[in-house]
């Protein structure tokens, strides 16, 4: 009983050493699968920095410059503007005057 026993653990000892060099070689395969991934990953991280460079060199070279940018509104200037041969509704002399441009074209 004793030789029976020791015949199935010597069996399983033997068939479970196969599977370890069938593990070995499939965790070999997984190791080779990784390090291909990781220089493709790499190689996709390079690329991205050199995109994200180059769109900001893109944005620095399109951005206007102050020179082209129109002169912005100022609310406290006082304009003048003539209003020789128009029509006057209300006092001429007031000190505010609101006027209307219209074009009927």
């Amino acid at each position: 009983m004793l030789r029976n026993i020791t015949s199935l653990f010597l069996c399983l000892f033997l068939f479970s050493c196969s599977d370890l060099q069938n593990a070995a070689k499939s965790i070999e395969k997984v190791n080779e699968n990784q390090d291909l991934i990781i220089n493709k990953l790499n190689a996709l991280d390079k690329k991205i920095a050199l995109l994200d460079k180059k769109v900001q060199q893109g944005a620095a070279a399109n951005k206007p410059n102050k020179k082209n940018d129109k002169p912005k509104a100022d609310p406290n200037k006082i304009y003048d503007i003539a209003e020789a041969g128009s029509i006057v509704l209300g006092n001429p002399d007031a000190k505010v005057s609101i006027v209307k441009w219209t074009d009927y074209q």
